[in-house]
């Protein structure tokens, strides 16, 4: 997924990010994705599905690198965007609500 015509993050940014993540450089993927997050609401707007997409992941590597009360937080707002922007029926956040309970649970908020 290119995020705007020739400018912006290219799917490898966002491959490179969860690939730190998922080897256990949870730290990193968060740093990572805190960069490509704020490249995207910058260039492409905060409702963009780009922007959303790494929204999503810079809230589960925040909460993967221990931050589960952030997490919980960063869910429940994306959450609401993505159904405003997306509706209920975009695949690729269809796990936020399971994201948003772990989290939740994490953090001592259930």
């Amino acid at each position: 997924m290119r995020l705007s015509g020739g400018v912006g993050a290219h799917q490898v940014l966002f491959r490179a990010a969860s690939s730190l993540g998922d080897t256990g450089q949870v730290t990193a993927a968060r740093t990572a994705y805190t960069d490509l997050a704020a490249t995207a609401r910058d260039r492409l707007g905060s409702d963009h599905p780009g922007a959303i997409v790494a929204r999503s992941n810079l809230a589960r590597f925040r909460g993967e690198a221990g931050d589960a009360a952030g997490a919980a937080a960063a869910y429940e707002e994306l959450l609401a965007d993505q159904l405003r922007v997306l509706g209920t029926d975009h695949p690729p956040h269809a796990r936020h609500p399971s994201d948003l309970a772990r989290f939740r649970e994490r953090a001592g908020l259930e």
